[in-house]
């Protein structure tokens, strides 16, 4: 509105600069003539009168700057009229009155516009038949003698001056129409070019907002899930733990010959691969992944392409061709290997189903620097990350499904013979969970490519461990309390850390392990998290460090990280371990713990 407004004002002014210009070289013409007459048959009392018209005219010129547009037009107007006047009663109809009332309109059409240029013809019409009226009944008379004027060279130079006049006006009436549809024409022209640019901005907005929505409702659907999918991995965590902890123990008691070995092994084992579902589920809940430690992503790479995992999915897959193109010195990452190497699992499994006549498979790595924001299937900001890129040959991804394939139970597959629908949710929980980010490029019938953006970070991997020998983390005769609600896990973790060398008791939660304190104290706690009814491993814990403020405790939970476990750690409780866990993992824990003399400990198993 207001653009439009300073457009308009815009083209008047410059109407009004013009009519100014034009009607000072008409009325220069004007004076000519006046000069030729005062010369050729003597001047009369109305030539002062035309002169000084003409330079209130020049000086309106000058000043310009100093009146505002409708006082310069109004005295413009006015003087174009009397100069046309004084034109028209000074020579009549032979002189320049009648060029200069035509003058007189086109003027007054220009600077305001339709209505008062018909109001002007009809004011030129009308001073036309009042003049002409005045000559032909005597009201009017000439002072000199119009037929010995029309013999003199000077009333020739007056008409050529008025066929000038005449002509001009014309010329100069079709110019600035002209010079005002071009500059309609260019403010047009840059009126669209700017619409245009705004409406690609408003286009690249529109559409970040939407990606920005769409996601934001993934993010819901995902929390939703996940919910349940946390509740439902903490249950199955208490009940894996009794498939893997006790075939562990039997296996530390029986000879390495006896035949119950390998009906023991294939059971633990069975166990941890119940548990790596739980793990997809966790990943769901948003809670799954396990301490951040540097990482490689080409390491990580390498020791899928000698896993199990990849030998089956090419056992399945004779026809699909993989091919590695790793960068060199690639920058490391913080994340967890385990999740890393799930996801990538997943990704290429589901590129090789993709491909049913065969094809090929193709893992890259890169390091990358965004300067600006990336628009793809999300917003990627600028900044340094490893880029994991995984394409294949396949049949390629519907628009429709692009929209969908990370939704949990999400399957194009048959669900329990070869997908569960967790796979590709367990891919976007796992890089949301390193700050990560998605682009996926796919076409029907051509093939798709996923690219996964991690960030990068400056420190460097850390040295492999060797084995650890059990005496390492042996206990030595030190007392522990285990406070937890299911009686089994009490159970499962009593007899492990009796067979380690340690002296334990029992408390089925967190009231009960506050009675046992104030007996007598314990070397450390060993703290469920998630407990009911009755205080959880927090509050617990917080209400321990009242009676004894030194308590060492390390903290589990078949539930993942929450925020209470990081409280905890701040209040001073040592490691955090998930459920299910190996007999190694919770000894070195707890000796781990014991052995400290730092206040504050950051752990995460």
């Amino acid at each position: 509105m207001h653009k439009g407004l300073d457009l308009m004002n815009e083209i008047r002014e410059k109407q009004l600069t013009r009519g100014i210009r034009y009607l000072a070289v008409l009325g220069f013409f004007g004076l000519i003539a006046s000069l030729s007459r005062m010369f050729s048959v003597g001047w009369q009392d109305i030539m002062y009168f035309h002169i000084f018209l003409y330079l209130l005219v020049l000086a309106t010129v000058f000043s310009s700057r100093l009146l505002s547009y409708l006082t310069r037009a109004a005295i413009i107007i006015v003087l174009a009229f009397l100069l046309s006047l004084a034109g028209l009663i000074a020579w009549g109809q032979v002189g320049l009155g009648v060029a200069a009332l035509f003058a007189f309109c086109f003027v007054s059409t220009m600077l305001f516009g339709t209505r008062a240029g018909v109001i002007s013809t009809v004011v030129s019409t009308i001073t036309i038949a009042i003049v002409g009226a005045g000559y032909v009944y005597g009201f009017i008379t000439f002072s000199f003698d119009l037929s010995a004027y029309l013999s003199s060279a000077s009333a020739w130079f007056t008409v050529l001056f008025g066929m000038i006049m005449f002509g001009g006006t014309l010329v100069l009436a079709l110019a600035t129409m002209n010079n005002q549809l071009i500059d309609l024409i260019q403010s047009l022209h840059s009126q669209t070019v700017e619409l245009l640019e705004t409406n690609e901005k408003l286009k690249v907005a529109l559409d970040e907002r939407n990606r920005f929505e769409a996601g934001l409702e993934r993010a819901k659907k995902m929390e939703l899930v996940g919910a349940i999918a946390g509740g439902v991995a903490h249950d199955l965590n208490n009940i894996l733990s009794a498939s893997i902890n006790y075939p562990e123990l039997l296996l530390m008691k029986i000879p390495k010959k006896s035949p119950l070995r390998e009906p023991l092994e294939i059971i633990m084992k069975s166990g941890l691969k119940a548990a790596t579902i739980v793990h997809d589920l966790l990943a769901l809940a948003r809670r799954g992944v396990a301490n951040a430690e540097v990482s490689n992503i080409n390491n990580i790479v390498n020791e899928f392409v000698a896993s199990p995992e990849f030998e089956k999915i090419r056992a399945y897959h004779t026809d699909v061709k993989l091919e590695v193109r790793l960068e060199e010195n690639l920058c490391n990452i913080v994340g967890s290997p385990f999740h890393l190497m799930k996801a990538i699992t997943n990704l290429v499994s589901n590129a090789a189903e993709a491909m049913p006549n065969g094809g090929k498979i193709v893992i890259g790595s890169k390091n990358i620097k965004l300067d600006g924001p990336v628009l793809g299937y999300e917003v990627i900001p600028s900044g340094d990350y490893v880029l994991l890129i995984i394409s294949d040959t396949g049949t390629g991804i519907s628009e429709n499904d692009k929209e969908k394939i990370f939704e949990p139970f999400y399957t194009k597959k048959v669900m329990g013979k070869s997908g569960t629908g967790l796979g590709m949710s367990v891919v976007w929980h796992t890089i949301k969970d390193h700050k990560g980010f998605i682009n996926l490029e796919s076409t029907e019938g051509v093939g798709t490519t996923f690219y996964l953006y991690f960030p990068t970070t400056d420190k460097v991997l850390p040295q492999k461990s060797s084995l650890i020998p059990i005496s390492k983390y042996s206990g030595r005769g030190e007392s522990v309390l285990v406070v937890d609600d299911v009686e089994e896990q009490r159970e499962i973790a009593s007899r492990i850390l009796t067979t380690l060398g340690y002296k334990v008791e029992t408390a089925p939660s967190g009231e009960k392990a506050l009675e046992s304190m104030k007996d007598h104290g314990f070397d450390i706690v060993i703290l469920d998290m998630i407990m009911s009814p009755g205080m959880d491993g927090y509050k617990t814990y917080r209400e321990i460090l009242k009676l004894r403020p030194r308590q060492k405790a390390i903290i589990v939970s078949g539930y993942a990280e929450t925020d209470h476990v990081v409280d905890a750690i701040k209040l001073g409780a040592g490691s955090y371990i998930k459920k299910p866990y190996m007999i190694e993992k919770i000894g070195l824990a707890v000796r781990a713990e014991l052995d400290r003399t730092e206040t504050h400990n950051n752990n995460y198993h």
